[in-house]
């Protein structure tokens, strides 16, 4: 069974008067997202609380409902979900809307709907088909849920891409943190290959933040000494970090700092920072204590061993995969271990 038919199956068990147009706009949904609501985003913005309103919490509606394709509805009677409140989720159904399917692959998905209504719920597919035709016509708009659909279970989500999930809880102390001062400074610190950059990256387009990698501050070749490398956290040149980075934080100025590749083994540019609300310190040894320095959220990122070697492997190959589990993560867990990092942080994300 394909992915598709798989997807309406768990759809019809949800919601057993599934119509026409509600199949279709779930098979639209999957492939195009919901960008097709986004025109202006302070229109975007007032619908959602303006539907925000209109719903109350439902603490046993599920926090959301995958709809394939790395998308999912978030639900918004869902409390978690509420309490990230209007701003952050249109930007966070802004940010989701930018990845858009194609036509061909949206066509070839409806077929596999037609085919599966056909040989699994015969009763549908003609009304299905016929349905089909008609927007196909219409050069396949964008729809709204049927009548039935909306009386029988009142929907209320955003489309989002599932990739945010994991976030959710982060993106709620951020907005508890910036509510209360003006500027915010986090740090995502934890295993390699915990999804911690993707993050940073994520969090980076929902709420415009600076992002500076301690990948950037690898240790340079003369300091790689085996009395620096046995120094719990000694893998990173936080003292470059403290003095350029977190300095440049405390002034509340602009500042530069120079990115440094391992690859080359030597300064590469330098980057500049003009302060913003929030800025994301990414990567292990962010939190190191000879940093000095109070951040408002630290988050760490975990992931189990056989998760992590299997995406080290992914990217990076079996060579590098061994120079990792050889060498890279018995220095980090040494660090996580000895700094108690894990245990002081403020949210564990897996």
């Amino acid at each position: 069974m394909n992915e598709t038919a798989k997807l309406i199956d768990a759809h019809l068990t949800l919601y057993p008067d599934l119509q026409p147009e509600d199949i279709y706009k779930l098979v639209y949904q999957n492939e195009f997202g919901g960008g097709h609501l986004i025109n202006d985003l302070n229109e975007c913005r007032d619908r959602i609380i303006s539907e925000l309103y209109c719903t109350r919490d439902d603490k046993l509606s599920p926090l959301y409902t995958d709809i394939g394709n790395s998308r999912v509805r978030l639900e918004m009677k869902n409390p978690e979900v509420r309490a990230l409140g209007a701003d952050t989720l249109c930007r966070i159904f802004a940010c989701s809307s930018e990845r858009m399917g194609t036509v061909e692959s949206f066509e070839k998905k409806l077929d596999e709907v037609s085919a599966h209504l056909a040989s699994k719920y015969p009763f549908m597919s003609s009304h299905f088909n016929n349905y089909i035709k008609d927007r196909r016509r219409e050069k396949y708009p964008a729809v709204s849920h049927s009548e039935k659909y909306r009386q029988l279970y009142s929907p209320s989500y955003r489309v989002i891409n599932s990739e945010y999930l994991r976030l959710i809880p982060l993106f709620v102390l951020i907005n508890k943190v910036l509510a209360a001062k003006p500027t915010a400074v986090i740090a995502l610190d934890g295993h390699c290959a915990s999804g911690k950059t993707t993050a940073a990256s994520l969090i980076s387009g929902v709420y415009d933040a600076n992002v500076i990698h301690t990948d950037d501050f690898f240790l340079p070749q003369d300091m790689r000494t085996p009395e620096r490398l046995n120094q719990p956290g000694g893998n990173v040149h936080y003292e470059r970090l403290k003095d350029e980075v977190i300095a440049g934080i405390r002034s509340g100025r602009a500042f530069s700092y120079r990115i440094f590749g391992c690859s080359d083994m030597d300064f590469l540019h330098t980057a500049g920072v003009l302060p913003k609300p929030l800025t994301i310190i990414e990567g292990a040894y962010s939190t190191h204590p000879a940093l000095d320095f109070k951040y408002d959220i630290v988050c760490f990122f975990d992931i189990a061993p056989d998760e992590q070697e299997r995406r080290i492997l992914l990217r990076n190959g079996q060579q590098m995969l061994e120079r990792f589990r050889n060498k890279w993560i018995p220095l980090e867990n040494r660090y996580f271990d000895f700094c108690r990092i894990k245990e002081t942080s403020d949210l564990i994300i897996k």
